[in-house]
C-alpha cells in the first residue's frame, strides 16, 4: 500500500480550488447514477467507515484531486480507497499520541491562517493534517538506518545497472548557410582555432555544450551519431535541421563501470526509502487489523465509472529497484 507525501503547503490553496472543481463535476455525473441505480448518491453519502470515522463521496472527490489519481477500474478504485483508510488510521494514532496537539504544529496552523487570511475550513484541515501525517511518519520511521554493508551489498548485486555510458565532450558552431559554414571548414583547416573563431562570431561560451552521454536525450540524434562516430580532436561538419553544423570532439570517454563512493549517497537514500515504505506499510497493516473498518466498495466502483478524478501521478511511498540516479562520470 502506497502513502502519500505531501507537497510544500502553498500547493493547499490550488487543491482547494481543483476539488471544487471536482467535486461540480462529479455531483452531474452522481445525479446521473441517481436515476440509473438505487443508491443515493451525494457528497456526503458514506463509502467507508473507520472506527466510526466516515469516509464521504467529499473526501473521495479531495482525495483525488490532492493525490492527482487516475482510477480506471475496481481494483484500483479499492486500492486507492485502502490509501484512504491507512491515512485516516494514522491521522487517528497521532491524536491518540497527541501528535496533533503539539505546539509546533498548532503554531503552524495559526501562522498559516494568519498568513494567507484563511476562513475555508477544508482547506485548513488539508494543511492540517499534511503536518499531522508528516508528523506521525517522522516518528515512526525514527531510527531506521542503512548500514555499509547494506550498501554495499545492493552496489555488488546491481553493478550492470551502475554504468557511466560512453560520453562525448563537443563545441559547435551553428550556420545558417553551407556557404558560411564550408568558409569555417576551411578557416580551420587553414590551421585557425576553432574557439577564436567562435569567439568572433559571438557564440556563447565559444560553442562549448560539455560532455554528452550516448543515448541521452540532450543531444539531437543526427548530431550525436557524427560524435560518437568521431575520434578526439576530429572536426566535421552536418545538416541538422535548418542549420549547417560544425562539431569539434574535444574528449571522449568509455564506459565504465561506476565506483562504490559514487553511488553510495544514492543508493543509501533509495535503500531508505524502500525501508520507509515497508515499516509504514507493517504499521499501517497493524492499525488495520486491530481497526473497524466497513467499506462499500460495490457504491465506490459505481462513483468511479461516472466521475473520475483526472492526472497522472504516482504516490510517493512508490519504490524503485534501481539505483538509475547515481552520479559520476
Amino acid at each position: 500500500m502506497a502513502i502519500r507525501q505531501f507537497g510544500a503547503r502553498h500547493t493547499v490553496c490550488a487543491l482547494v480550488l481543483s476539488m471544487t472543481l471536482v467535486m461540480a463535476g462529479w455531483l452531474e455525473t452522481l445525479s446521473q447514477a441517481e436515476n440509473s441505480t438505487s443508491h443515493e448518491v451525494s457528497p456526503e453519502t458514506v463509502v467507508a467507515t473507520v472506527n466510526r470515522e466516515t469516509v464521504t463521496v467529499k473526501d473521495i472527490a479531495r482525495e483525488f484531486t490532492s493525490k492527482k489519481q487516475v482510477i480506471s477500474s475496481q481494483q484500483k478504485a479499492q486500492e486507492f480507497l485502502e490509501q484512504i483508510i491507512g491515512e485516516r488510521l494514522l491521522l487517528q494514532d497521532a491524536e491518540r499520541q497527541g501528535i496533533e496537539r503539539n505546539k509546533g504544529i498548532t503554531a503552524q496552523i495559526a501562522a498559516y491562517k494568519k498568513e494567507k487570511q484563511l476562513s475555508l475550513d477544508d482547506e485548513v484541515e488539508l494543511y492540517k493534517e499534511m503536518l499531522v501525517l508528516k508528523a506521525v511518519k517522522e516518528k515512526i520511521w525514527s531510527g531506521l538506518k542503512i548500514t555499509g554493508d547494506e550498501i554495499a551489498n545492493y552496489y555488488d548485486k546491481h553493478k550492470r545497472e551502475l554504468m557511466v555510458p560512453e560520453q562525448v565532450e563537443l563545441a559547435l558552431i551553428k550556420n545558417r548557410t553551407k556557404e558560411q559554414s564550408d568558409k569555417i571548414l576551411q578557416r580551420l583547416s587553414d590551421g585557425e582555432d576553432f574557439d577564436a573563431i567562435a569567439t568572433e562570431l559571438n557564440i556563447s561560451r565559444k560553442g562549448y555544450i560539455g560532455y554528452q552521454k550516448k543515448g541521452g536525450r540532450s543531444l539531437p540524434r543526427e548530431i550525436a551519431a557524427v560524435a560518437f562516430s568521431s575520434g578526439k580532436g576530429e572536426v566535421k561538419a552536418l545538416k541538422h535541421r535548418e542549420h549547417y553544423d560544425i562539431i569539434k570532439v574535444i574528449d571522449k570517454r568509455q564506459t565504465r563501470q561506476k565506483t562504490l563512493s559514487e553511488c553510495q549517497s544514492d543508493i543509501e537514500r533509495l535503500l531508505l526509502e524502500q525501508e520507509r515504505f515497508q515499516v509504514l506499510a507493517d504499521y499501517t497493516s497493524e492499525l488495520k487489523k486491530k481497526a473497524t473498518i466497513t467499506r462499500n466498495t460495490g457504491l465506490l466502483g459505481d462513483i468511479v465509472q461516472k466521475g473520475q478524478g483526472g492526472g497522472c501521478g504516482s504516490s510517493a511511498g512508490s519504490s524503485s529497484s534501481s539505483c538509475g540516479g547515481c552520479g559520476g562520470r
